[in-house]
C-alpha cells in the first residue's frame, strides 16, 4: 500500500524534548528523595499528557515517599523543562531532511498543549511543515491512549486512512493510533533504556524503526 500521508507524534519523534525533560525532572525528583532511573522514568511517563504526567508524579511521591507534592512543584518542573528546551531543544537527527523530502501529506498528533507544540516546532525549525494539520491535547477530551486524538486528525487530512502511516514512540501513542484504524510504526531515536522495541510491537506497532535513515528506507521501499 502506497504511503501518501505520514502522521507524526512530536516529543521523541520530531524533537528531543523527552530526553531534555527527563534530565531536568530527574534532578528535581532525586532532590526530593525519589530515586528512579531514566528507564523507569520512561516506563512511567512516556506518552502521557502534561496533566497526567504531573498527576503521576504526585501519586509517586505519595506512594513511594509518603509525602505530598510541594504546592509549586508543577511550576518548578515546567520551568526546569522549558529552561532545557530553550537552551538545547533540537530536531531528532534526520527529521528535517525526511520531512523536506517526503512528497505526501504531513500531520502531527501530540498529547502536548497547542502552545507547547508550536514553540517546540519553532525552536527545532520544524514549524513550516504541518500547517493546521495538528491535533493537540487542547483539541480533544481524552488524550492518548484513547483513539480520540487520531480520530480527530482524520478531519484535517485529505488522504484516506488506508494510505496513511503513523509514527509513534510510546505505547500510549501506538494504542491510540491503532485504535483509530491507522497503520502504525514504532520509532526509536534511542533505545529508551533498552527493551522498548518489543513493547511497541506488543501493543500493535507493525514494525519498529530506529531513526530516520531506517524510516526513510522503509517508506521508500514500501516495507
Amino acid at each position: 500500500m502506497r504511503i501518501q500521508c505520514i502522521v507524526f507524534d512530536c516529543d521523541g519523534v520530531l524533537v528531543n524534548s523527552e530526553e531534555l525533560a527527563a534530565k531536568a525532572e530527574l534532578e528535581i525528583l532525586h532532590s526530593l528523595g525519589l530515586g528512579i532511573t531514566r528507564y523507569q522514568y520512561n516506563e512511567i511517563f512516556l506518552g502521557l499528557s502534561d496533566r497526567d504526567h504531573f498527576m503521576q508524579i504526585k501519586e509517586l511521591l505519595e506512594s513511594k515517599l509518603g509525602i505530598d507534592a510541594p504546592s509549586d512543584l508543577e511550576k518548578i518542573l515546567h520551568r526546569a523543562r522549558w529552561s532545557q528546551y530553550r537552551k538545547n531543544l533540537t530536531s531528532i537527527p534526520g527529521a528535517i531532511e525526511f520531512l523536506g523530502s517526503f512528497t505526501g501529506e504531513l500531520a502531527l498528533v501530540s498529547s502536548s498543549s497547542r502552545n507547547s507544540i508550536a514553540e517546540k516546532l519553532q525552536l527545532a525549525k520544524l514549524d513550516h511543515f504541518f500547517g493546521a494539520k495538528i491535533i493537540s491535547s487542547d483539541d480533544v477530551r481524552s488524550t492518548k491512549p484513547s483513539p480520540e486524538p487520531y480520530e480527530s486528525i482524520k478531519s484535517k487530512i485529505t488522504t484516506p486512512v488506508e494510505n496513511c502511516l503513523v509514527v509513534e514512540d510510546s505505547e500510549n501513542g501506538v494504542r491510540s493510533a491503532v485504535g483509530a484504524g491507522f497503520r502504525t510504526w514504532g520509532f526509536l531515536a534511542d533505545d529508551h533504556g533498552g527493551k522498548y522495541s518489543s513493547r511497541l510491537s506488543l501493543v500493535g506497532a507493525e514494525k519498529v524503526v530506529l531513526g530516520y535513515e531506517e524510516l526513510s528506507y522503509c517508506v521508500s521501499t514500501k516495507l
